[in-house]
Formats: C-alpha cells, sequence, structure tokens
C-alpha cells in the first residue's frame, strides 16, 4: 500500500494530494484496533524545508486521530519528544535510535498462549530510521500519559510539562 500510494502521491498537487493523503491515512487508521491516546510530534520551527506544507499534513493527521481516538491528541514539542527518550532535550538522531533501541530490547510483553512467561518480542530487532525512533518514543510518551508510569526523571518531567501546558488536545 505505502508504495503505490507514495508513487501515485507525488503525482498529486495542492488540496489533491492532501485529499489523498488523508483518505490514506483515514483508510490506515481504520484498520486499526480502538485508540485511546495518540501523539504526533509538534512541528519544529528550527528546521529548513517545506515546514508550512508538512504542516499541512501533520493537521491531517491531528484531525483524521481525532475523530478516532477514545482519549486526548498529544503534540509533544521535539525537545520534549528528545528529552523523554534520551534524558536530553538536544539529543542528536543517533541517541535517539540508540534509546529507542535500547527501549524494544528491555520490554517485557506476556506471549499469547502463556501470560506467566514474559519476553521481548523485537528481541533481534534493530531500529535504524529516526523516524521509527520518534515514534517509537510518540508512543511511549502516550504511554507514559495513559497510565502515569515513568521510569526517569525526565520521562516524568515531560509528562508533568505536557500535562500542565495546551498540548494535550482532549476528545469531548
Amino acid at each position: 500500500w505505502y508504495r503505490s500510494h507514495r508513487v501515485q502521491s507525488r503525482k498529486l498537487r495542492g488540496p489533491a494530494r492532501l485529499e489523498f493523503l488523508r483518505d490514506g491515512v483515514a483508510t490506515w487508521l481504520d484498520t486499526l484496533p480502538s485508540i485511546t491516546y495518540a501523539a504526533i510530534e509538534d512541528g519544529s520551527f528550527g528546521s529548513e524545508g517545506r515546514l508550512f506544507q508538512l504542516g499541512g499534513v501533520q493537521h491531517i493527521i491531528q484531525l483524521e486521530l481525532w475523530k478516532r481516538v477514545e482519549g486526548a491528541v498529544i503534540e509533544p514539542a521535539p525537545l520534549q519528544l528528545k528529552k523523554f527518550q534520551t534524558g536530553k532535550p538536544g539529543a542528536l538522531k543517533e541517541w535517539m535510535i540508540e534509546a529507542a533501541n535500547d527501549f524494544i530490547k528491555s520490554v517485557d510483553i506476556p506471549p499469547a498462549g502463556d501470560p506467566m512467561l514474559y519476553s521481548s518480542p523485537w528481541p533481534h530487532r534493530v531500529i535504524k530510521d529516526d523516524n521509527i525512533a520518534d515514534a517509537i518514543g510518540l508512543a511511549r510518551i502516550a504511554h507514559a500519559l495513559y497510565t502515569e508510569e515513568v521510569t526517569t526523571r525526565a520521562e516524568a518531567e515531560v509528562v508533568v510539562a505536557l500535562q500542565n501546558s495546551n498540548r494535550i488536545h482532549e476528545v469531548p
């Protein structure tokens, strides 16, 4: 799906491309089980490039999430994501990747069939893409806000900062 749609979306421009992307995001989200909290990284105003155009895509994703979540859409700032994941707000991409790999190797999930046995579902998985590392961090932030479970001071500081901000958009 992703590859064929990526080629097709490159041919479209302006509102037609945004509509195409919205429909693709909506279709994908509809395949997921219920979503309680979702996190999407806020734009980085220090980034160069087409931030304005990316903002349109980000808002489409936020809107489609908003229609489907039961709890809230969370918009952590890039510095909050970095601090939560690595303990350092100015973390490099490589540090984010390393932290994501450390996390996935430490996760204990009961395997299907025997809830008394726990093991990482990804024992040999290695994250190499910084976007996937960011996605893991965003999922962890959403989980921490939902469960109020944190393991480090940096995680707790980010959760408290988000709870006291306008970055959590509760669904009415």
